[in-house]
């Protein structure tokens, strides 16, 4: 099996303070490459500001097609 780099970026739109201001967050994962098309991840993260949820656990299933 060949070694896989995975690089990925994720943001969220950002609003005007009137709309709900931004949502900004600090998170921290890490990723499991069960086969060469599949991989497995866990992250978890905490509100930058007050628009953001306050603490969060997601659980990522990514497969290749």
């Amino acid at each position: 099996m060949a070694n896989i780099t995975v690089n990925m970026f994720c943001g969220m739109p950002s609003a005007r303070s009137s709309d709900g201001g931004v949502i900004a967050s600090w998170d921290l994962g890490a990723a499991w490459l069960a086969s060469a098309d599949t991989q497995i991840g866990i992250r978890s993260g905490i509100a930058a500001n007050r628009n953001s949820p306050n603490r969060y656990v997601l659980f990522e299933i990514a497969q290749r097609f």
